[in-house]
């Protein structure tokens, strides 16, 4: 044991530097792995904000034809005259022009008050609303064809309308000013889409 003594000293250094070379090792082994954890971390971060702005984008995109394909209802329906205030005065003198056409022995319009369609149903929260106004129209025909005509001339009027209920019927009026032979009574409605009168409580 006296001989081996000396050896020692020579022992500890190699063994040091072993120690020394296993730590560094085990080092480079953590730093690395963290490095790969945290390049992963934000490689993720990266592709979530890059799905979360592709999301946006599309988001956006859709907004934006939904907002297009808005705009060209509302236009088509502002150009039909459905959209807005009823035009009460352009049914009236398209009557009153066709009253003095002589194309028809009589036509005459009531329109009533108009109602929310829905009114029943109490207020509404939607930002437009559907309304309604009584219609009825009264009418002395010479011949079928007549009806036709009247019926396109209504078409071409501002708004939309409907006739729930018509009664046509012979009627002799040869010998009328203006003849005809067939009486026309319809009731009905006139529609128009606007906002909701929110000022009564």
């Amino acid at each position: 044991m006296k001989e081996a003594l000396p050896l020692l000293p020579g022992i500890k250094l190699p063994l040091l530097c072993g120690l020394v070379s296993v730590l560094l090792s085990i080092s480079l082994m953590i730093w690395a792995q963290h490095t790969r954890q945290v390049a992963e971390q934000r490689l993720q971060q990266r592709e979530a904000t890059a799905h979360a702005a592709e999301a946006n984008i599309q988001t956006a995109q859709s907004l934006q034809t939904e907002r297009t394909r808005h705009l060209a209802v509302l236009t088509t329906l502002q150009q039909r005259g459905l959209l807005g205030q009823e035009q009460r005065l352009a049914w009236a003198e398209a009557v009153d022009a066709l009253q003095r056409s002589g194309r028809l022995a009589s036509l005459q319009l009531e329109l009533g008050p108009r109602r929310p369609l829905n009114e029943a149903n109490g207020a509404t929260q939607a930002e437009l609303q559907f309304y309604a106004s009584p219609l009825k129209l009264d009418s002395k025909l010479l011949h079928e064809g007549d009806l036709l005509s009247l019926l396109r001339q209504l078409d071409t009027l501002p708004g939309a309308y409907t006739l729930d209920a018509c009664r046509l019927r012979r009627s002799d009026g040869t010998n009328g000013p203006r003849p005809y032979r067939l009486a026309l009574q319809c009731q009905g409605k006139l529609f128009t889409l606007a906002r909701p009168d929110r000022s009564s409580p």
